[in-house]
Protein backbone atom coordinates (compact mmCIF):
# COMPACT_ATOMS: atom_id res chain seq x y z
CA UNK A 1 0.00 0.00 0.00
CA UNK A 2 1.15 3.42 -1.24
CA UNK A 3 2.62 6.01 2.60
CA UNK A 4 -0.10 7.79 3.09
CA UNK A 5 0.99 11.49 3.01
CA UNK A 6 -0.11 14.37 4.85
CA UNK A 7 1.68 17.79 3.69
CA UNK A 8 2.39 20.32 6.86
CA UNK A 9 0.32 22.77 5.20
CA UNK A 10 -3.05 20.32 4.85
CA UNK A 11 -5.81 20.99 7.31
CA UNK A 12 -5.55 17.16 8.12
CA UNK A 13 -7.00 16.71 11.48
CA UNK A 14 -4.08 14.27 12.76
CA UNK A 15 -6.37 10.57 12.40
CA UNK A 16 -5.67 8.78 10.28
CA UNK A 17 -8.55 5.92 10.17
CA UNK A 18 -9.81 4.92 6.83
CA UNK A 19 -13.38 6.97 7.85
CA UNK A 20 -11.29 10.06 8.58
CA UNK A 21 -9.56 9.31 5.49
CA UNK A 22 -13.19 9.73 3.72
CA UNK A 23 -14.22 12.72 5.75
CA UNK A 24 -11.05 14.61 4.64
CA UNK A 25 -11.79 13.52 1.30
CA UNK A 26 -15.46 15.01 1.52
CA UNK A 27 -14.13 18.20 3.28
CA UNK A 28 -11.40 18.32 0.17
CA UNK A 29 -13.94 17.86 -2.54
CA UNK A 30 -16.97 19.40 -1.36
CA UNK A 31 -15.42 22.48 0.39
CA UNK A 32 -15.78 23.25 4.32
CA UNK A 33 -18.94 25.00 4.12
CA UNK A 34 -21.28 22.17 2.86
CA UNK A 35 -19.94 19.72 5.62
CA UNK A 36 -23.22 19.93 7.64
CA UNK A 37 -24.57 16.61 7.27
CA UNK A 38 -21.85 13.81 7.94
CA UNK A 39 -22.08 10.44 6.15
CA UNK A 40 -22.47 7.23 8.11
CA UNK A 41 -19.18 4.99 6.74
CA UNK A 42 -18.89 1.77 8.59
CA UNK A 43 -15.61 1.23 11.03
CA UNK A 44 -12.19 0.21 8.71
CA UNK A 45 -9.12 -0.81 10.39
CA UNK A 46 -7.09 1.95 11.03
CA UNK A 47 -3.91 2.88 9.14
CA UNK A 48 -2.18 3.88 11.83
CA UNK A 49 -3.01 0.32 13.74
CA UNK A 50 -1.49 -1.30 10.36
CA UNK A 51 1.74 0.64 10.61
CA UNK A 52 2.55 0.01 14.37
CA UNK A 53 2.37 -3.75 14.42
CA UNK A 54 3.91 -3.73 11.29
CA UNK A 55 6.62 -1.35 12.43
CA UNK A 56 7.32 -3.16 15.51
CA UNK A 57 7.40 -6.81 13.43
CA UNK A 58 9.73 -5.74 11.38
CA UNK A 59 11.81 -2.73 12.31
CA UNK A 60 12.21 -3.37 15.96
CA UNK A 61 15.86 -2.89 15.48
CA UNK A 62 15.53 0.32 13.24
CA UNK A 63 14.02 2.47 16.14
CA UNK A 64 15.32 6.07 14.21
CA UNK A 65 14.45 7.37 10.71
CA UNK A 66 18.28 7.99 9.77
CA UNK A 67 19.00 3.74 10.51
CA UNK A 68 16.34 2.95 8.63
CA UNK A 69 17.01 5.55 5.56
CA UNK A 70 20.73 3.44 5.91
CA UNK A 71 18.42 0.35 5.06
CA UNK A 72 17.04 2.17 2.41
CA UNK A 73 20.41 2.89 0.41
CA UNK A 74 21.12 -1.15 0.54
CA UNK A 75 17.66 -2.03 -1.63
CA UNK A 76 18.47 -2.66 -5.26
CA UNK A 77 16.09 -4.75 -5.91
CA UNK A 78 12.43 -4.61 -5.81
CA UNK A 79 10.96 -7.96 -6.00
CA UNK A 80 13.86 -9.08 -3.40
CA UNK A 81 13.04 -6.37 -0.70
CA UNK A 82 9.21 -5.43 -1.39
CA UNK A 83 8.41 -6.40 2.15
CA UNK A 84 11.21 -4.22 3.54
CA UNK A 85 10.71 -1.34 1.75
CA UNK A 86 7.09 -1.63 1.91
CA UNK A 87 7.10 -1.44 6.11
CA UNK A 88 9.71 1.28 5.52
CA UNK A 89 7.33 3.56 3.48
CA UNK A 90 4.51 2.67 5.59
CA UNK A 91 6.80 3.49 8.57
CA UNK A 92 7.56 7.12 7.02
CA UNK A 93 3.55 8.11 7.13
CA UNK A 94 4.15 9.97 10.41
CA UNK A 95 6.84 11.90 9.00
CA UNK A 96 6.33 13.60 6.10
CA UNK A 97 10.28 14.83 6.25
CA UNK A 98 11.41 11.51 6.10
CA UNK A 99 9.42 10.91 3.32
CA UNK A 100 11.03 13.52 1.40
CA UNK A 101 14.53 12.24 2.56
CA UNK A 102 13.99 9.07 1.08
CA UNK A 103 13.28 10.94 -2.28
CA UNK A 104 16.02 13.09 -2.30
CA UNK A 105 18.72 9.82 -0.87
CA UNK A 106 17.97 7.19 -2.00
CA UNK A 107 19.39 6.15 -5.78
CA UNK A 108 16.54 3.46 -5.76
CA UNK A 109 13.76 4.55 -8.57
CA UNK A 110 11.53 1.60 -7.24
CA UNK A 111 11.70 3.70 -3.98
CA UNK A 112 11.48 7.33 -5.57
CA UNK A 113 8.27 6.14 -7.59
CA UNK A 114 6.79 4.77 -4.58
CA UNK A 115 7.52 7.95 -2.68
CA UNK A 116 5.99 9.85 -4.99
CA UNK A 117 3.38 7.90 -6.31
CA UNK A 118 2.01 8.04 -2.25
CA UNK A 119 2.05 12.05 -2.63
CA UNK A 120 0.33 12.24 -5.49
CA UNK A 121 -2.21 10.19 -4.71
CA UNK A 122 -3.62 11.74 -1.73
CA UNK A 123 -3.10 15.25 -2.69
CA UNK A 124 -4.54 15.47 -6.51
CA UNK A 125 -7.48 15.47 -4.45
CA UNK A 126 -7.42 19.19 -3.79
CA UNK A 127 -6.88 20.61 -6.67
CA UNK A 128 -6.86 24.07 -5.27
CA UNK A 129 -3.88 23.30 -3.49
CA UNK A 130 -2.27 20.69 -5.67
CA UNK A 131 0.73 21.97 -6.80
CA UNK A 132 2.20 22.88 -3.04
CA UNK A 133 1.17 19.84 -0.99
CA UNK A 134 2.53 17.10 -4.12
CA UNK A 135 5.74 18.77 -3.77
CA UNK A 136 6.40 20.90 -0.97
CA UNK A 137 9.06 18.89 -0.26
CA UNK A 138 10.62 17.39 -3.23
CA UNK A 139 10.06 20.27 -5.21
CA UNK A 140 9.81 18.37 -8.73
CA UNK A 141 6.95 19.86 -10.39
CA UNK A 142 7.09 23.74 -11.52
CA UNK A 143 3.31 24.54 -10.94
CA UNK A 144 3.33 26.85 -14.10
CA UNK A 145 4.16 24.36 -16.23
CA UNK A 146 1.04 22.10 -15.19
CA UNK A 147 -1.91 25.05 -15.52
CA UNK A 148 -3.93 22.29 -18.45
CA UNK A 149 -3.68 19.62 -15.79
CA UNK A 150 -4.36 21.86 -12.83
CA UNK A 151 -7.74 22.95 -14.86
CA UNK A 152 -8.59 19.42 -15.80
CA UNK A 153 -8.87 18.41 -12.37
CA UNK A 154 -11.11 21.23 -11.39
CA UNK A 155 -13.30 20.04 -14.19
CA UNK A 156 -13.48 16.61 -12.62
CA UNK A 157 -14.29 17.93 -9.21
CA UNK A 158 -16.79 19.89 -10.52
CA UNK A 159 -18.56 17.22 -12.64
CA UNK A 160 -17.75 15.15 -9.53
CA UNK A 161 -19.78 17.44 -7.32
CA UNK A 162 -22.82 18.03 -9.83
CA UNK A 163 -23.17 14.04 -10.15
CA UNK A 164 -23.64 13.91 -6.33
CA UNK A 165 -26.00 16.06 -6.37
CA UNK A 166 -27.98 14.49 -9.15
CA UNK A 167 -27.63 11.24 -7.25
CA UNK A 168 -28.84 12.40 -3.79
CA UNK A 169 -32.26 13.80 -5.76
CA UNK A 170 -32.47 11.05 -7.50
CA UNK A 171 -32.14 8.72 -4.23
CA UNK A 172 -35.00 11.29 -2.74
CA UNK A 173 -37.21 10.80 -5.48
CA UNK A 174 -37.50 6.85 -5.81
CA UNK A 175 -37.85 7.08 -1.77
CA UNK A 176 -34.54 5.44 -0.65
CA UNK A 177 -34.48 5.42 3.52
CA UNK A 178 -31.62 8.88 4.80
CA UNK A 179 -28.38 6.65 5.45
CA UNK A 180 -28.81 4.93 1.52
CA UNK A 181 -29.05 8.48 0.29
CA UNK A 182 -25.97 9.74 1.78
CA UNK A 183 -24.23 6.65 1.00
CA UNK A 184 -25.42 7.13 -3.09
CA UNK A 185 -24.36 10.11 -2.63
CA UNK A 186 -21.00 9.73 -1.69
CA UNK A 187 -20.75 7.50 -4.35
CA UNK A 188 -21.95 9.94 -6.93
CA UNK A 189 -18.88 12.41 -5.52
CA UNK A 190 -16.24 9.56 -5.76
CA UNK A 191 -17.33 7.88 -8.87
CA UNK A 192 -14.64 9.38 -10.83
CA UNK A 193 -11.82 9.47 -9.08
CA UNK A 194 -9.49 7.55 -11.01
CA UNK A 195 -9.76 10.48 -13.35
CA UNK A 196 -8.18 12.50 -10.44
CA UNK A 197 -5.26 9.49 -10.45
CA UNK A 198 -4.20 9.62 -14.17
CA UNK A 199 -3.81 13.45 -14.23
CA UNK A 200 -1.85 13.38 -11.52
CA UNK A 201 0.32 10.26 -13.52
CA UNK A 202 0.36 12.43 -16.33
CA UNK A 203 1.84 15.15 -14.89
CA UNK A 204 4.67 12.69 -13.41
CA UNK A 205 5.40 11.63 -17.00
CA UNK A 206 5.15 15.24 -18.49
CA UNK A 207 6.51 17.97 -15.80
CA UNK A 208 8.45 15.91 -13.47
CA UNK A 209 12.33 16.95 -13.34
CA UNK A 210 12.78 12.78 -12.89
CA UNK A 211 10.52 11.90 -15.27
CA UNK A 212 12.99 9.99 -17.12
CA UNK A 213 13.54 8.07 -13.39
CA UNK A 214 9.85 7.81 -12.75
CA UNK A 215 8.24 7.09 -16.80
CA UNK A 216 8.77 3.76 -16.83
CA UNK A 217 6.82 3.34 -13.38
CA UNK A 218 4.15 5.57 -14.76
CA UNK A 219 3.53 3.91 -17.54
CA UNK A 220 3.15 1.02 -16.59
CA UNK A 221 0.91 2.37 -13.97
CA UNK A 222 -1.29 3.64 -16.50
CA UNK A 223 -0.84 1.18 -19.22
CA UNK A 224 0.45 -2.13 -18.52
CA UNK A 225 -0.47 -3.38 -15.01
CA UNK A 226 0.09 -1.97 -11.93
CA UNK A 227 0.86 -3.10 -8.53
CA UNK A 228 -1.76 -4.80 -6.27
CA UNK A 229 -1.18 -5.86 -2.93
CA UNK A 230 2.43 -6.41 -3.80
CA UNK A 231 1.79 -8.25 -7.10
CA UNK A 232 1.52 -6.83 -11.03
CA UNK A 233 -2.01 -7.05 -12.69
CA UNK A 234 -2.11 -7.27 -16.48
CA UNK A 235 -4.74 -5.53 -16.73
CA UNK A 236 -5.52 -2.19 -18.79
CA UNK A 237 -5.91 0.54 -16.13
CA UNK A 238 -8.12 2.85 -17.64
CA UNK A 239 -9.86 5.50 -14.88
CA UNK A 240 -12.89 2.98 -13.80
CA UNK A 241 -9.73 -0.09 -12.91
CA UNK A 242 -7.63 3.02 -11.50
CA UNK A 243 -10.14 4.06 -9.43
CA UNK A 244 -12.05 1.08 -8.08
CA UNK A 245 -8.34 -0.15 -7.57
CA UNK A 246 -6.99 2.91 -5.55
CA UNK A 247 -10.50 3.18 -3.75
CA UNK A 248 -9.54 -0.61 -2.27
CA UNK A 249 -6.24 0.88 -1.10
CA UNK A 250 -7.56 3.99 0.45
CA UNK A 251 -10.25 1.96 2.44
CA UNK A 252 -13.50 3.08 0.47
CA UNK A 253 -16.47 1.05 0.66
CA UNK A 254 -17.08 -2.12 -1.05
CA UNK A 255 -20.34 -0.73 -2.37
CA UNK A 256 -18.61 2.63 -3.57
CA UNK A 257 -15.48 0.79 -5.21
CA UNK A 258 -17.98 -1.76 -6.62
CA UNK A 259 -19.99 1.92 -8.26
CA UNK A 260 -16.94 2.92 -9.24
CA UNK A 261 -16.07 0.30 -11.67
CA UNK A 262 -19.27 0.02 -13.70
CA UNK A 263 -19.91 3.61 -13.57
CA UNK A 264 -19.67 3.65 -17.29
CA UNK A 265 -21.04 -0.40 -18.31
CA UNK A 266 -23.56 -1.40 -15.81
CA UNK A 267 -25.34 -4.59 -16.56
CA UNK A 268 -28.93 -4.79 -18.10
CA UNK A 269 -30.08 -7.33 -15.89
CA UNK A 270 -33.05 -5.75 -14.03
CA UNK A 271 -30.39 -7.24 -10.61
CA UNK A 272 -28.47 -4.77 -10.93
CA UNK A 273 -27.71 -2.58 -7.33
CA UNK A 274 -30.04 0.06 -7.30
CA UNK A 275 -27.25 2.47 -6.04
CA UNK A 276 -24.83 2.18 -8.59
CA UNK A 277 -27.98 2.54 -10.93
CA UNK A 278 -28.47 5.71 -9.67
CA UNK A 279 -25.24 6.45 -10.42
CA UNK A 280 -24.50 5.68 -13.92
CA UNK A 281 -27.76 7.22 -14.70
CA UNK A 282 -26.85 10.26 -13.04
CA UNK A 283 -23.34 10.58 -14.56
CA UNK A 284 -25.02 10.70 -17.73
CA UNK A 285 -27.73 13.22 -17.16
CA UNK A 286 -25.07 15.37 -15.46
CA UNK A 287 -22.88 15.06 -19.03
CA UNK A 288 -26.02 16.13 -20.96
CA UNK A 289 -24.49 14.51 -24.25
CA UNK A 290 -25.91 16.58 -27.36
CA UNK A 291 -26.15 13.08 -28.98
CA UNK A 292 -28.36 11.57 -26.31
CA UNK A 293 -32.15 10.53 -26.55
CA UNK A 294 -33.62 10.38 -23.60
CA UNK A 295 -36.41 8.58 -24.88
CA UNK A 296 -34.50 5.01 -25.14
CA UNK A 297 -30.98 6.07 -23.99
CA UNK A 298 -31.19 4.22 -20.83
CA UNK A 299 -31.99 0.44 -20.68
CA UNK A 300 -35.57 -0.44 -19.87
CA UNK A 301 -34.50 -2.72 -17.12
CA UNK A 302 -32.77 0.64 -15.40
CA UNK A 303 -35.28 2.64 -15.89
CA UNK A 304 -38.08 0.00 -14.54
CA UNK A 305 -35.86 -0.22 -12.01
CA UNK A 306 -35.34 3.79 -10.17
CA UNK A 307 -39.09 4.11 -11.39
CA UNK A 308 -38.65 6.43 -14.24
CA UNK A 309 -39.90 6.96 -17.63
CA UNK A 310 -38.66 9.11 -20.18
CA UNK A 311 -40.62 12.07 -19.32
CA UNK A 312 -40.13 11.79 -15.80
CA UNK A 313 -36.31 11.55 -16.51
CA UNK A 314 -36.44 15.20 -18.27
CA UNK A 315 -38.71 16.15 -15.09
CA UNK A 316 -35.98 15.43 -12.83
CA UNK A 317 -32.80 16.60 -14.77
CA UNK A 318 -34.98 20.04 -14.59
CA UNK A 319 -34.79 19.67 -11.24
CA UNK A 320 -31.12 19.23 -11.09
CA UNK A 321 -30.23 21.10 -13.14
CA UNK A 322 -32.28 23.86 -11.05
CA UNK A 323 -30.97 22.47 -7.91
CA UNK A 324 -27.06 23.12 -9.11
CA UNK A 325 -27.90 26.60 -10.19
CA UNK A 326 -29.00 27.27 -6.43
CA UNK A 327 -26.02 29.75 -5.08
CA UNK A 328 -24.18 27.43 -2.28
CA UNK A 329 -25.93 24.12 -3.78
CA UNK A 330 -24.26 21.05 -2.28
CA UNK A 331 -24.35 17.44 -2.33
CA UNK A 332 -24.95 16.94 1.43
CA UNK A 333 -27.55 19.69 2.48
CA UNK A 334 -27.60 20.91 6.36
CA UNK A 335 -29.39 18.52 8.48
CA UNK A 336 -32.44 20.90 9.23
CA UNK A 337 -33.11 20.67 5.39
CA UNK A 338 -36.31 19.11 4.06
CA UNK A 339 -36.03 15.56 1.98
CA UNK A 340 -37.95 16.05 -0.98
CA UNK A 341 -40.81 13.28 -0.75
CA UNK A 342 -40.73 9.81 -2.60
CA UNK A 343 -42.68 10.49 -5.68
CA UNK A 344 -43.15 14.23 -5.07
CA UNK A 345 -40.85 14.95 -8.63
Amino acid sequence: MPIIYISKNSDWSGSYSATSIISHLKRVLLRRDVLAASVRIRKFRTVRDRIEQAVARSVRALPLASESIKVLSDIRSLDDSMDRRAILIDAAISDPGLAAWIFRHTSTSGMKGAVISSTIMKSSLNSKNFAEDVMSSTKCIDPLQCSYHLDELEKVLTHSRKVAIACRIMAEHIGMDPESISEVTMAGLLHDIGQLVLLALEMILEHHREKELLAPWARKLICESFMVEGHFSGELADHVTLGARFGKIWGFPRFINDIIAHHHNPLSSSEYPLQSTIVFMANFLILDLPSVNWDTFFNRNLMELVGLDSNRIRTLKQLIDNSIQKAGASPFPAKNSKTATAGSH
